[in-house]
C-alpha cells in the first residue's frame, strides 16, 4: 500500500478536503469482533455512537480512547459516564463496567470542543507491534457493524507509516478536546408548573453547551442519533405535553431546529426560576386551599378534615329567609331586577352542585353522554357595581360558612394553575373574583374547551369554578355549551351602595351552613337515583343535574314560605348553550329595533340583513357593544361580523328570532304602525 499526503493538517483553514491515497488489495467480508479482535489497544474518532457497543467493542481492549467528533452528537448518556455520575437511571445501571473502566482510567472519553470533526477512525495496535488502520463511514454503533445500515471502510494492516500518520492526526485532534465536554445542569423539576405539587412527573433532563441550553429527548441505550437535543411537541408522552405547556405558559421562546426545538440559557433559567418559585408557593398555599368532603354513607361533611357544627333542627329555614331577605335587597338597584334575581339564583344552583358535579359527570361519560351536560365552570359576567361579588360571597358563606373560604386568585387561571387547583380541592365550589377580560379570553379555550378529556383521564373529583368579570364581551358559543354564562342586566348606584355595603356584609355574614348541609342531604338519595339511571342506559332519559338542584332549591324555599319567581325551577337549557347566551343579544337587538330601526339595512335582493349602529365606527365602546352581540347569538342565525356591522345572512331567522318583521325601510313600519292604529285600514 502506498501513502501520499503533500500535508500532515498543516492548515485546515484553506479550505478544501482533506485527501489520502492508497491502492486496492482485496476485499472481504468480517463481523466486528474479527476486525477488532487480537488487538490490545484502541484509538477511535467517531462521530455518533451506540452506547452499547462502546461498551462492548471496549470490553474486547485493554486500552481505549474515544473522541467524540461533535458536541451536537453528545448525549447525556456518555456525558454521566465521562463525568462518573452516579445518576439512578436506567440506562446507567446496565453500563457498570464501562463506568468502572473510566474510573479506573482504561477507557478515556473525550469531546471536541472546536471545529466538528465528521471522520471516523479506528487504530488498533497490540503490544507485539502489530497494528490495524480502519476507515469509512461507520461511527462506533451496533447498527454500524453488524449489517443495520449500509456502510463501507477500508483497513490498512500492518501498514506503519499510515499507523504514524493517523495516529498523529489522533492526537491532535485530541489536544482540541476536553474529558470534561459539558456541563450536566441539575435535572430541573418542572413538576410544580406543570401542576404537580406531589412531584409525580420525571424531571426533564437539560444540559449546557456551546452556549446553548438543549431540552433533551432520552434516546434508547443502542440508538444512534446524530442531532438529538429535541423536545418534539408532536410525539411525546403526557407528561412531557405538561412540561411543554408549562414553559409555554412562562413564555419561553423556542427556536425551531429539524425534529425538535432548542431554548436558550436566559430563557431556561428564567423557567427554573418559576419552576422553584410556583412550588414553593404551591407548597405553602396546598395547606391554605380548603378541602371539602362530604361522605354519602354518614350524610356528614368535613372541611378541612373539620366537621360541619352540627346545626339546630329547622335552621336551614332561617337561612332561606336570610338568602330571600338578601335577594330583596336586589330591588334597590338599577336596571332589570327580575331578571338578575333569576340569574343570581341559577348562580346558587350551579354552585351547590359542587359535591355532586364532576362525581355524576363521570358515570355519565362512562355510559356514553356528554361532559358537557356536566358543566365545571360558570362565567357571571356585566356591568361593575352590578352585586356578583357580594352574590358570590353569600354562596361561599352559605356553603362553606365563610364568604372567603375557596376564593383563589386569577393569577391561578392557567391550564397548569387549575389543574394543581383541581388536584387539591376536589368536591369544592371556588370562586375565581375579578378575573380580568383579557386574562379569560387568553385561557379559556386551554381550560374549559379541553377540561373533559383530562377529567375522564384523572382519579379524581374536581371542584367546579364561578368566574366574576367586569366589562365583558360575549361568551363565544363554543364556550357557552361547555359552561353556564350568565349575564348580570344591573347596577347600583355608588353612594347607596357604600351605604348599604355595611348592612348587606352583616347579613350575609350571618348565615350558617344549615341551609347548604339540608339540601346535601335532600340530594343525595336523588343523585344516587340519577346514577342508577345512567347505568341502565335508557335511550330517552336525560340527567339533568342542574334541573335536579334548582327543583331542590325550589322546595327548600317553598317550604320556608319563601317561593318567589326569582326560585322557579330550570332545567339544563336554562343554564346552558344558546338559550343562555343569546336572550341577552335577541334584548339588545329589539332594543336596538325599537330605538331606531334604521340601523338595521335588508341587504340587496333580500341578501340578509344588516345591523349597524350610528358611530360604531368610530365609537370603541359601540364596537364592543356590537362584538358582544355578535358573540351570543345562536349559529343557526349565521350571522357574520364586518368590521363593526353585523350580517345576517338569513332575513327569516332573524324574524323568527327577534319576533318581527323587518321591513326595508322606516316607512314601511310607520306605515304599518298607522294601519294598526286605524284598525287595519289605510
Amino acid at each position: 500500500m502506498e501513502l501520499r499526503q503533500e500535508s500532515l493538517f498543516a492548515d485546515e483553514t484553506k479550505g478544501g478536503i482533506e485527501v489520502i491515497y492508497s491502492k486496492f488489495i482485496d476485499q472481504r467480508r468480517m463481523d466486528y469482533k474479527a476486525l477488532f479482535g487480537g488487538f490490545d489497544h484502541l484509538r477511535v474518532i467517531t462521530f455518533s455512537y451506540g452506547l452499547g457497543f462502546v461498551e462492548t467493542v471496549a470490553n474486547m481492549f485493554e486500552d481505549v480512547e474515544i473522541i467524540i467528533g461533535s458536541m451536537n452528537t453528545v448525549r447525556p448518556d456518555i456525558v454521566d459516564v465521562a463525568m462518573h455520575q452516579k445518576l439512578e437511571m436506567k440506562r446507567l445501571s446496565k453500563r457498570k463496567q464501562l463506568v468502572e473502566r473510566v474510573k479506573d482510567g482504561s477507557v478515556r472519553i473525550y469531546f471536541n470542543m472546536r471545529k466538528m470533526s465528521h471522520e471516523k477512525l479506528y487504530i488498533l495496535s497490540a503490544d507485539d507491534g502489530r497494528c490495524r488502520i480502519i476507515t469509512g463511514s461507520a461511527n462506533l454503533s451496533k447498527r454500524a457493524f453488524t449489517g443495520g445500515q449500509y456502510e463501507e471502510i477500508t483497513c490498512f494492516d500492518g501498514d506503519a507509516v499510515m499507523f504514524d500518520n493517523r495516529l498523529a492526526r489522533f492526537e491532535s485532534l485530541k489536544g482540541m478536546s476536553s474529558t470534561t465536554p459539558l456541563e450536566p445542569a441539575a435535572m430541573v423539576d418542572f413538576a410544580s408548573v406543570a401542576g404537580d405539587s406531589e412531584g409525580e412527573l420525571e424531571s426533564v433532563p437539560v444540559m449546557r453547551g456551546k452556549g446553548v441550553v438543549y431540552l433533551c429527548d432520552m434516546p434508547e441505550d443502542d440508538d444512534e442519533v446524530e442531532t438529538f437535543y429535541t423536545f418534539d411537541p408532536r410525539d411525546m408522552t403526557e407528561e412531557e405535553r405538561e412540561q411543554y405547556a408549562a414553559m409555554r405558559e412562562h413564555k419561553v421562546d423556542y427556536k425551531p431546529i429539524s425534529g425538535g426545538r432548542v431554548i436558550i440559557p436566559d430563557e431556561v433559567r428564567r423557567v427554573i426560576s418559576a419552576a422553584r418559585e410556583a412550588k414553593a408557593e404551591r407548597e405553602v398555599r396546598a395547606v391554605a386551599y380548603p378541602k371539602f368532603h362530604y361522605d354519602t354513607e354518614s350524610g356528614t361533611a368535613t372541611l378541612n378534615g373539620e366537621a360541619y357544627e352540627v346545626q339546630p333542627e329547622g335552621a336551614w329555614v332561617d337561612d332561606a329567609h336570610r338568602i330571600s331577605d338578601i335577594m330583596r335587597g336586589y330591588d334597590s338597584f338599577i336596571g332589570d331586577v327580575e331578571v338578575t334575581k333569576q340569574q343570581f339564583f341559577k348562580v346558587l344552583a350551579f354552585m351547590f352542585t359542587a359535591p355532586f358535579m364532576t362525581r355524576v359527570r363521570k358515570v355519565a361519560m362512562r355510559h356514553g353522554y356528554s361532559f358537557t351536560l356536566f358543566p365545571l365552570y360558570c362565567i357571571l359576567y356585566g356591568d361593575s357595581n352590578a352585586g356578583k361579588t357580594t352574590f358570590m360571597e353569600l354562596c361561599l358563606q352559605a356553603m362553606y360558612g365563610s364568604s372567603q373560604t375557596g376564593k383563589v386568585s386569577h393569577e391561578e387561571w392557567t391550564p397548569t394553575g387549575i389543574k394543581a387547583i383541581n388536584r387539591l380541592c376536589p368536591e369544592m365550589g371556588l370562586l375565581i373574583d375579578d378575573m380580568p377580560w383579557k386574562r379569560f379570553q387568553t385561557n379559556a379555550d386551554a381550560i374549559i374547551k379541553r377540561d373533559g378529556a383530562w377529567l375522564n383521564r384523572e382519579d379524581v373529583l374536581s371542584p367546579i369554578y364561578t368566574l366574576t368579570v367586569n366589562k365583558m364581551g360575549g361568551v363565544k358559543p363554543e364556550l357557552a355549551k361547555r359552561s353556564v354564562p350568565i349575564r348580570t342586566e344591573v347596577r347600583i348606584d355608588r353612594e347607596v351602595g357604600t351605604v348599604g355595603k355595611k348592612t348587606l356584609s352583616d347579613s350575609i355574614g350571618r348565615l350558617t351552613t344549615a341551609f347548604f348541609l339540608e339540601y346535601l342531604a335532600r340530594m343525595e338519595p336523588l343523585v344516587e337515583e340519577m346514577e342508577d339511571m345512567i347505568c341502565v342506559g335508557s335511550r330517552d332519559y336525560l340527567p339533568d343535574l342542574l334541573n335536579l338542584s334548582s327543583v331542590t332549591l325550589r322546595e327548600m324555599f317553598e317550604e320556608a314560605g319563601e317561593s318567589d319567581t326569582w326560585n322557579t325551577p330550570l332545567t339544563f337549557r336554562d343554564f346552558i348553550g344558546e338559550n343562555a347566551t343569546a336572550r341577552v343579544a335577541r334584548e339588545k337587538l329589539l332594543e336596538a329595533w325599537r330605538v331606531d330601526p334604521s340601523q338595521f339595512k335588508v341587504r340587496p335582493n333580500n341578501q340578509g340583513v344588516e345591523y349597524k349602529p350610528d358611530g360604531s365606527d368610530a365609537d370603541r365602546t359601540l364596537k364592543f357593544e356590537v362584538k358582544a352581540i355578535y358573540d351570543e347569538l345562536p349559529a343557526y342565525l349565521n350571522a357574520a361580523m364586518v368590521n363593526s356591522v353585523i350580517v345576517f345572512k338569513d332575513t327569516a331567522s332573524l324574524e323568527s328570532f327577534l319576533g318581527v318583521r323587518l321591513d326595508k325601510s322606516l316607512g314601511a313600519m310607520v306605515r304599518r304602525a298607522v294601519r294598526a292604529m286605524h284598525g287595519g285600514q289605510s
